[in-house]
């Protein structure tokens, strides 16, 4: 491995979600491939909660495709199997529904039968080791995947095996030579850039209408917090890992000028946990990342426009444990059947000229 002209089918920028992803069907459908990560702490993959919520928003609306993407998370089933570790947790997320105007409008919902699977009935017996409010409706088939522990088994499985190059690759520096791409010692039949908010700054993917947020968040451990349930009273607190650590978070802002955890995402999580009548550690897990994302929320799939062969699977976002079996499912296809990808998630179209 690591020869200075190693030729492989396919070339993973990149092992977040998407990359892991990737990988774990290439494998399942033989294609020879190499993954590049440098394994990068701060990666949104690494710091997320892997909430799946079919039912979001201060309107509570369904989530983009959710019937399809429920099923898309069986893969992580088959990843368990893989990697003999607990990654999938069936759980219930409870809404606050203290306002009379929330009340109605999870009511409204919950009657429409398109809504119906995902929403129950309006609670007031909830009990909890936390401050929750008096009323909560419970969202039904929601889930929680344990990112970190996904990465890291999935990092172990391909060193192992001989599938990983711990090293930095520059998109930027991608050249075609004889029918094939060739960046950084590897000659590639085709890349796919799955490095996350390191895309937003390369000029090769410069054209795309690029969001960033960035994320903050808690992670320390809360005895007695049931392990099958989120709260959501403006952040989420939710079991995350193994035995009693939970998840606290996450902030967005739109606008910031680096990608640390910060003293006013501190103070705003303090508050929030407050809010939760939760004693956080005084030296308590601080996470912070930035999501890659767009305007419209939709995730970035397909071909470069210009480079054959090149493709890029991103701007997951903050709903990315679900939306990740999805896009690259759709990209496989794209490139071994030659299917047409979601023309909602296709890139072709979203290039600015």
């Amino acid at each position: 491995m690591g020869s200075p002209t190693q030729q492989v089918d396919a070339l993973i920028l990149g092992q977040g979600l998407a990359g892991t992803l990737l990988s774990f069907r290439m494998l399942q459908a033989g294609i020879d491939h190499v993954v590049v990560d440098r394994g990068h702490k701060r990666a949104s993959s690494n710091v997320a909660a892997g909430i799946v919520n079919p039912v979001t928003g201060r309107r509570f609306v369904k989530a983009w495709k959710i019937n399809e993407l429920i099923q898309g998370l069986a893969i992580y089933e088959d990843l368990e199997r893989l990697l003999h570790v607990k990654l999938i947790n069936q759980i219930t997320v409870y809404r606050d529904l203290s306002e009379v105007s929330a009340l109605n409008q999870w009511d409204m919902r919950r009657n429409d039968k398109t809504y119906s699977a995902y929403m129950g009935k309006p609670r007031t017996d909830l009990q909890l080791p936390v401050r929750a409010p008096e009323r909560v409706g419970p969202t039904l088939e929601a889930a929680q995947v344990n990112l970190r522990e996904l990465i890291s088994n999935y990092r172990s499985f391909l060193r192992e095996k001989g599938y990983l190059i711990e090293a930095d690759i520059n998109i930027d520096e991608v050249t075609q030579q004889g029918g094939r791409l060739r960046v950084g010692g590897f000659a590639a039949r085709r890349i796919i850039d799955c490095t996350g908010a390191a895309a937003m700054f390369s000029n090769t993917w410069s054209k795309l209408p690029w969001r960033g947020t960035k994320g903050e968040a808690f992670r320390f451990s809360l005895k007695d917090m049931p392990r099958d349930l989120a709260l959501k009273v403006k952040h989420f607190i939710c079991p995350i890992g193994e035995g009693d650590e939970v998840w606290l978070g996450a902030t967005n802002e739109d606008y910031f000028e680096l990608d640390t955890p910060s003293l006013a995402g501190e103070e705003r999580l303090r508050e929030q946990a407050a809010a939760f009548e939760i004693a956080v550690p005084r030296h308590v897990e601080h996470l912070a990342a930035v999501r890659p994302t767009v305007k419209d929320r939709r995730p970035l799939v397909g071909q470069h426009p210009t480079i054959s062969r090149l493709w890029l699977c991103n701007g997951l976002g903050t709903k990315g444990t679900s939306l990740g079996p999805y896009c690259t499912a759709n990209l496989l296809q794209a490139m071994q059947l030659k299917k047409t990808i979601d023309p909602e998630i296709d890139i072709a179209n979203r290039f600015s000229v």
